[in-house]
């Protein structure tokens, strides 16, 4: 079985290539090879740590996040509840304390 694959260049000119079973295998072959090669190439646990921290400061930055130090020097992230909770009783203070 052949299948005929017809590319059109700039000039408007046909051109028709036969993929038979080999160059078709070859063609997939190559493409499975590559697609291996890029994910060991990214899989480095060390530049997907750089990503993820650059992602985490940057959220961090924007305020989309709120982290906290723990006692290992790590960065955790505080959870919203907690955030709510604490701004609640702040807010809680501060009218006890405008009302005095």
């Amino acid at each position: 079985m052949r299948v005929v694959l017809s590319v059109i260049v700039r000039n408007k000119e046909e051109i028709n290539i036969v993929m038979d079973p080999y160059f078709h295998t070859l063609i997939a072959a190559s493409m499975l090879a590559v697609s291996f090669f890029v994910g060991k190439h990214f899989s480095s646990k060390s530049s997907i740590e750089d990503i993820i921290t650059g992602l985490l400061d940057k959220l961090e930055q924007d305020g989309f996040i709120a982290t906290e130090v723990d006692a290992n020097g790590e960065k955790e992230l505080i959870p919203v509840s907690q955030l709510v909770a604490n701004a609640l009783v702040d807010a809680k203070k501060t009218l006890t304390n405008y009302k005095n």
